[in-house]
């Protein structure tokens, strides 16, 4: 198709270009797909993590290069992309999770023949034997909503101490917020809420 055929001229034309923007892309891989799922661009990190390189991925089907389900999973969301959408969504391939963002890669004439897909690994939160048990204790309170003050005087502890433990472990496991540390403490199982709880 001779929009297809574009796409693929533009890229070839300005690849040193997205090359010296895109490769040091550090949490993931850009790709940029026609409607056979044929890699046009690729470029990313996490290329070399997973022992692949552009240059491999380039030129070939997504099914010449991944296990067939994994084809199978991702082909509904970029028929959307294809048809104008844009989407999100998980999928596990070469033993990790991956988030993808993809959307239409639209010519000047509107014509739709490619998509760009964004893929990036989704973190794995970290166990809750990355903190001491001190900073678990302190988790499992935030996750009850107590404030510093509650948990300084649950703990007898002076407030300023608690704001301390708090930022020891937003930095140990890499968060920006009270939320997050709640949010972390429920998933590894330091807080169990119940039903009948009341939001504090």
């Amino acid at each position: 198709m001779e929009n297809e055929s574009s796409v693929e001229a533009a890229i070839r034309s300005r690849g040193w270009l997205l090359d010296a923007m895109l490769r040091p892309f550090p949490i993931g891989t850009i790709n940029v797909l026609d409607r056979d799922l044929r890699y046009l661009y690729a470029t990313g990190a996490d290329f070399e993590r997973v022992g692949l390189s552009s240059d491999v991925v380039i030129g070939h089907r997504m099914a010449d290069l991944l296990p067939g389900e994994v084809v199978a999973q991702v082909r509904p969301f970029y028929d959307r992309a294809f048809a104008g959408e844009t989407v999100r969504f998980s999928v596990p391939a070469l033993g990790r999770e991956y988030s993808i963002h993809a959307w239409p890669l639209a010519t000047p004439d509107g014509a739709i023949n490619a998509i760009v897909a964004l893929a990036r690994e989704t973190p794995t939160p970290p166990s809750a034997e990355a903190l001491p048990p001190r900073l678990r204790q302190i988790a499992a309170l935030i996750a009850t909503r107590l404030t510093n003050q509650q948990i300084a005087g649950r703990l007898q502890l002076k407030t300023p101490t608690v704001r301390n433990y708090i930022e020891q472990i937003m930095e140990r496991l890499g968060f920006a917020s009270r939320t997050e540390i709640g949010v972390w403490a429920v998933v590894c199982g330091l807080y169990h809420p119940t039903d009948d709880e009341v939001p504090g």
